[in-house]
């Protein structure tokens, strides 16, 4: 993380620690921090056949509020082994529970995936193959988040600078608007009764710096979930425009899980599919992945995960199996 950067991280601390003293709702402030780390073993000629440590990641989360209306988010992350940055730095107006209106950077409202991607919040290791193609990994944006909830419906709607243009001429993320149009996304969840919950989302982004292409994304997303089982399953499609014109490039799949309690173990089964089109001329590559796994829960925040992966890419021979293990902890 650059100097002013750092600099203005350690101010907003010391902010928020003066302001939150002051006020009567400071029992409410919270600051949670995780920390992960992951050892990976592939097959013989392929990637980590050696086996490797890999995916240091820890973060540290402040959360309160100066008023009762006014709240604020602060979370750090790690981004590499040697690298810090903002994953989310908000300011909100909590009008009521329908209505929360919040300015800073936040996590992108699109699919289920983006905005509970840390290690702590998830059964297994690796992130989804098509979370992997669809967008950059913790997504996000920097503008206008509303957020709210009704007795069956919750949204959450930003409107931010949107994507950039990456060096290959693909979307890609940017913290600063690189052409005069701003980035729509949301997603809309209906609750049927505590348990299940659908949703919807949308995003509209146009990335290129002479504002002529355009990146859309879909996403439905279902989640059932106990004390004994989690049963939740995503798909999602973006197109976007290719450099030079020509048809949309397209890349769609889903994947699906299924957990259920036995003592302090989830043992867990995952199947996921993608399929892109790098470019127009091209036949689409498939991806698919089954996930067999295990998820240990030694005691409150902390999470012991082994997952073996078959990944599978139809038409090719692959050495692409993977096993991973992952322990993360949450404090």
């Amino acid at each position: 993380m650059k100097t002013k950067h750092l600099g203005l991280v350690f101010f907003f601390l010391a902010l928020t620690t003066c302001l939150t003293a002051q006020t009567e709702t400071a029992a409410e402030d919270k600051t949670h921090g995780y920390f992960s780390m992951s050892f990976l073993k592939g097959q013989k000629g392929g990637i980590f056949s050696g086996g490797s440590f890999e995916d240091i990641g820890a973060g540290i989360l402040f959360s309160g509020h100066f008023t009762p209306q006014l709240q604020f988010r602060l979370e750090v992350r790690s981004r590499s082994e040697a690298r810090f940055g903002l994953e989310e730095a908000l300011l909100g107006l909590d009008l009521s529970k329908s209505a929360n209106i919040q300015v800073g950077m936040y996590l992108v409202p699109f699919g289920r995936y983006n905005r509970q991607n840390r290690p702590q919040e998830n059964m297994l290791v690796r992130i989804p193959l098509v979370v992997e193609a669809a967008y950059p990994l913790s997504w996000r944006d920097i503008g206008l988040l509303v957020t709210g909830q009704t007795s069956f419906l919750n949204y959450a709607a930003a409107l931010g600078n949107g994507l950039g243009e990456g060096p290959n001429q693909e979307p890609a993320q940017q913290f600063s608007d690189n052409n005069a149009s701003k980035g729509l996304a949301g997603r809309l969840g209906i609750l049927w009764g505590k348990d299940v919950e659908t949703a919807f989302s949308y995003a509209s982004q146009i990335f290129s710096s002479q504002s002529d292409r355009r990146v859309e994304l879909w996403a439905a997303d279902a989640s059932w979930i106990t004390e004994n089982y989690r049963l939740s399953g995503e798909f999602i499609r973006t197109t976007y425009d290719p450099a030079g014109g020509g048809a949309g490039l397209r890349t769609e799949g889903w994947h699906v899980q299924l957990a259920f309690d036995y003592k302090t173990l989830w043992p867990i089964v995952s199947y996921q599919t993608v399929k892109t089109a790098p470019t127009a001329s091209e036949v689409p590559a498939r991806k698919n992945r089954w996930a067999l796994g295990v998820s240990w829960i030694l005691q409150p925040g902390i999470l012991f995960k082994v997952e073996y992966d078959w990944n599978r890419e139809p038409g090719h021979e692959v050495k692409d199996d993977l096993l991973s293990v992952q322990a993360a902890i949450s404090f």
